[in-house]
């Protein structure tokens, strides 16, 4: 499970906003089921930024995000935070050389016994 955070900040700010991205990504890293946290900045529109974290399962991303360390040390930078989706479970993946793998998530599937949507 990854979850992907976008930022937006003009130059003058993309040093402090690093800094709090630091903070962030040192608390998310000494959590039970990170697997790892990077802080990406945008080649074609350098005032964006991407914190992507990836989770081993989504009940591990949620304790992180409930403990008052990760709180504490993510909340300067999540408050920049651009208002988008930002948990993605993997669904298909390749390696160089290898075949496409299809991945099930840890989620439960919708219920779908009740009357259809009628949308």
């Amino acid at each position: 499970m990854q979850s992907i955070v976008a930022f937006a900040a003009p130059p003058q700010q993309a040093v402090e906003l690093v800094e709090l991205a630091a903070t962030a990504v040192d608390a998310f890293v000494r959590c039970d089921g990170c697997e790892g946290a990077r802080f990406l900045r945008c080649l074609d529109e350098p005032e964006r930024y991407l914190l992507i974290t990836t989770w081993a399962r989504v009940g591990d991303y949620r304790r992180a995000m409930s403990s008052p360390e990760v709180k504490l040390a993510s909340y300067p930078l999540l408050l920049r935070c651009l208002d988008e989706p930002s948990a993605f479970a993997e669904v298909l993946r390749a390696e160089p050389g290898g075949p496409v793998q299809r991945h099930g998530t840890d989620l439960a599937e919708p219920d779908r016994t009740g009357p259809p949507s009628p949308y």
